[in-house]
């Protein structure tokens, strides 16, 4: 009687299982669908929605038999190597952090990326997927950029949504529809002058309107990336010196904020705390912690502890 209460548990609670596994052809495309939806939302969307729908398309692959593939595609490139061996590291500095193992975990949480990552390039394995996908993201990028502009110019009420909110998001993100700009101006021809249009129109936001360090910075890292992949070394000094006499031209023309700050570093007469404070005050935590790091050089202090490292 036990024995047969047991089997039926047992094969009520992995019928789902079996069923999906029955499917292993149909189950990748779902997901690839799942993943387009939240490449889509990722820019325009809250965390909610972002949340949900690559989180299916993670649930999703995990039911499927290309889950297989997640050993071979950690070791398959660096890039996966790294993330996949510094979540690792995190997980093992549970071991010596000073902070309870609740909030510890709370923190652990927010790397999840790095162990997710695999999955998402076995989601996008297949070319027409990976393709649609980032066409998709440019378009939701792209409106992210002129809802953006809209807003600045008084029209708030357009979105409601946090990411046209979050400077730094914004600036990663228009950063690589620039590139990809850069990119599809070199594979479409008749539609050169208009990415390139939009390519300039991202840096104009980025520089004139935005003024935010990881705009600037993306912008030119990513362009950077562009020349050197396409031209190596003779592009990376023609580019080179064109950003740079960009970049001075602007800062005579257009209020950059990273000039200004620089500025005022090199007026003061002593570099104090004060000083770093009103440069930056990132400056003032990366002077601080240099401390932290000499005395933990080797293990750390351990996750979500370096708040109260700090503060000692």
């Amino acid at each position: 009687m036990t024995g047969a209460v047991i089997n039926r548990i047992s094969r009520t609670v992995t019928e789902p299982w079996r069923y999906l596994q029955s499917e292993p052809r149909k189950l990748p495309v779902i997901a690839g669908y799942l993943a387009m939806a939240g490449a889509f939302s990722v820019p325009l969307a809250g965390a909610a929605l972002q949340n949900l729908l690559l989180g299916l398309a993670i649930l999703v692959i995990l039911f499927s038999r290309k889950v297989r593939q997640y050993p071979q595609v950690v070791l398959s490139n660096w890039p996966t190597r790294i993330a996949f061996a510094l979540f690792v590291w995190l997980s093992l500095s549970l071991l010596w952090t000073d902070v309870s193992l609740k909030e510890a975990l709370g923190f652990l949480n927010k790397y999840r990326e790095l162990v997710l990552l695999p999955l998402f390039m076995i989601i996008f394995s297949h070319g027409s997927f990976r393709k649609v996908s980032i066409k998709i993201l440019y378009v939701a990028i792209l409106l992210t950029l002129v809802v953006s502009v809209a807003m600045y110019y008084g029209y708030d009420k357009v979105a409601a949504s946090h990411a046209f909110g979050f400077r730094i998001f914004k600036g990663i993100t228009i950063s690589l529809m620039a590139y990809l700009s850069l990119v599809y101006a070199l594979n479409n021809r008749k539609y050169l002058p208009l990415f390139v249009v939009i390519y300039l129109f991202a840096g104009f936001y980025l520089f004139v309107l935005e003024k935010g360090r990881s705009g600037y910075l993306c912008f030119a890292v990513m362009t950077a990336v562009f020349i050197w992949h396409k031209w190596r070394w003779k592009g990376a000094l023609i580019g080179g010196l064109l950003i740079t006499m960009v970049a001075i031209a602007g800062s005579q023309l257009v209020d950059i904020r990273i000039f200004d700050r620089a500025q005022h570093l090199m007026n003061a007469d002593v570099i104090s705390l004060e000083v770093l404070q009103k440069t930056d005050n990132r400056l003032e935590f990366y002077v601080l912690s240099w401390p932290i790091f000499a005395n933990n050089w080797l293990l750390g202090v351990g996750i979500g502890a370096y708040g109260k490292a700090y503060e000692a």
